[in-house]
């Protein structure tokens, strides 16, 4: 038994706790909807803050220590600007250039490039962390979304059905965020109406071709009366599971360009 204190938590995430308590004591499988705690904006605006307080956290230590090892004299609350570090820096250089030119120079000089170069491959290390952070932020988010699109029950798991979906397409974010999918040139691929292909249309069809049909065994496999024209995406689903073709393959794909109505609908 759950105790309210539990019950009453889960019930702030989002769960329903009577259905979370029914599931468990299911004796078939059951489906849950799982709240998200963060929005993608979220999670966008939580990497882009890391990745600021970072770079600015490590500039300001750099010239830190930077003014310290030449003894600069910058006020406290000069000492973190790294613009105005490098401009000490070169104002000592022309300063000390008089007594000792050539090795003053020379020192200051080295120590400066060390420090760009420092700073540069720091900022590249940090941007690359950001990047693999949001990639998989992406890939997770999208599973997620796809997966909760199909139930039923399927010829192989419903894992295996996303690998293989994931190892088929090439699925990537435009730059708005938005996941789409790439031909075999790169590009973009796109309705007859010049928008994205919806990747949620393109995965339910892909994991249509792996439902377990009835009469799979054996029995009656009365083919179904094609339409002339298919007017949206369920008609085409619904044809290709009646005559046993899979909808994802090429026989299945040629069908639908063959077939499609001039307004074809890919969301219904």
């Amino acid at each position: 038994m759950i105790s309210k204190e539990t019950s009453d938590k889960l019930a702030v995430l989002g769960f329903d706790v009577s259905k979370l308590v029914e599931a468990a004591k299911a004796e078939t499988e059951m489906s849950l909807d799982v709240p998200k705690l963060y929005t993608e904006t979220d999670y966008t605006k939580f990497g882009n803050n890391r990745f600021t307080e970072g770079k600015t956290a490590m500039s300001e230590i750099l010239s830190k220590d930077l003014n310290d090892k030449h003894s600069l004299g910058l006020e406290e609350k000069d000492r973190k600007d790294f613009n105005k570090v490098v401009e000490k820096l070169s104002e000592k250089a022309v300063k000390d250039a008089g007594i000792k030119p050539a090795e003053q120079v020379a020192a200051l000089q080295e120590d400066l490039q060390k420090l760009k170069e420092l700073h540069q491959r720091e900022k590249s290390e940090y941007e690359g962390k950001i990047k693999d952070y949001d990639t998989k932020l992406f890939s997770t988010s999208l599973r997620s979304k796809l997966m909760s699109q199909i139930d039923g029950e399927y010829l192989i798991g419903k894992d295996d059905i996303y690998e293989l979906f994931e190892k088929r397409h090439r699925v990537t974010k435009d730059e708005t965020g938005r996941a789409v999918i790439l031909d075999d040139k790169g590009e973009v691929m796109k309705t007859d109406t010049r928008d994205p292909l919806p990747v949620e249309s393109v995965f339910k069809t892909f994991a249509e071709g792996y439902i377990k049909k009835d009469g799979m065994g054996g029995g009656n496999t009365g083919k179904g009366t094609k339409p002339s024209k298919f007017s949206k995406f369920s008609e085409f689903v619904a044809y290709c599971k009646e005559n046993q073709i899979t909808p994802n393959d090429s026989a299945g794909q040629k069908l639908l360009q063959e077939s499609k109505a001039e307004n074809f609908d890919y969301n219904n």
